[in-house]
């Protein structure tokens, strides 16, 4: 027999003090990790360069991880989901 267990997430949204259930966001599943790269940086009007100092990663990299030529790790998405200030899963 197998037992499954449902698991929920939740993403804190300190400045609005709000608790969100996010895992049946279809928004983020949807979209590729490189259109949401590329959307938050544009809604935040920074240019790659303005990432790249932000988060302590190579032009290049960033620049990758926006076209989709470089595969985003843990340790990346961390950091961008800081410096965006968004949740984890939201990037990754």
């Amino acid at each position: 027999k197998y037992h499954f267990k449902k698991i929920t997430l939740f993403c804190v949204d300190i400045n609005e003090k709000r608790l969100y259930n996010i895992s049946k966001s279809k928004e983020v599943k949807k979209m590729e990790t490189k259109d949401i790269l590329k959307q938050l940086r544009e809604k935040n009007n920074y240019s790659i360069k303005d990432v790249a100092n932000g988060t302590k990663m190579q032009y290049t990299m960033c620049r990758e991880y926006e076209s989709g030529d470089r595969r985003l790790g843990m340790s990346a998405a961390i950091k961008f989901a800081d410096f965006y200030n968004v949740c984890l899963p939201q990037v990754y």
